[in-house]
């Protein structure tokens, strides 16, 4: 068995539940903006990933002492974790066999975008992306690159496809994204 979306939407939850106990018992705010692969995978856009990155916009003094709250939710960090970066593991507690790599970021919260960020709303867990429409346009990209040095399929003109149709959706109300900047 391999990593699925479902896993991925599991690990995001553990480490939004971290990130919500470490916000409450420090007091002081964390923003999380999620990122690269897995973005893409929820969107249907981009390679299977067993990797989420998240930028995490918070203090140092609670980027401190999150750590321990990662483990609490049932996840490993790794030793080469160190300063503003985190290397971690969820393992899939029903299949020892099934990981997702999290690597998370500290950046400074003043630095948090906020005039183009999407929330959008799935299985009752919520994602944010920066520059949503940008965002598609890279990894539409990228995959036409991946599928040219195989030379199958033109996959450039399914992904524009895919794009049209997810706006059309957000814009019709389809999905929940609570800032239409499309």
């Amino acid at each position: 068995m391999s990593v699925t979306r479902h896993h991925l939407r599991l690990a995001f939850k553990a480490f939004n539940s971290a990130a919500t106990a470490q916000a409450a018992s420090t007091k002081i705010p964390i923003g999380v903006v999620a990122k690269g692969g897995f973005v893409a995978q929820e969107l249907g856009i981009d390679r299977p990933t067993k990797d989420v990155d998240i930028d995490v916009y918070t203090l140092p003094a609670a980027w401190e002492s999150f750590k321990p709250k990662l483990v609490e939710a049932g996840i490993y960090v790794k030793d080469s974790s160190s300063g503003s970066t985190i290397n971690a593991t969820w393992t899939d507690p029903s299949n020892k066999n099934i990981h997702v790599g999290l690597d998370l970021h500290q950046q400074d919260p003043q630095y948090m975008p906020k005039d183009k960020i999407l929330s959008m709303t799935m299985d009752k867990y919520t994602f944010q992306f920066y520059d949503f429409v940008g965002f598609l346009e890279i990894k539409i990209k990228a995959a036409s690159r991946r599928e040219s040095e195989t030379d199958t399929t033109d996959i450039e003109k399914i992904c524009q496809i895919r794009k049209v149709a997810l706006i059309e959706s957000v814009k019709n109300k389809e999905i929940n994204v609570t800032d239409e900047e499309l």
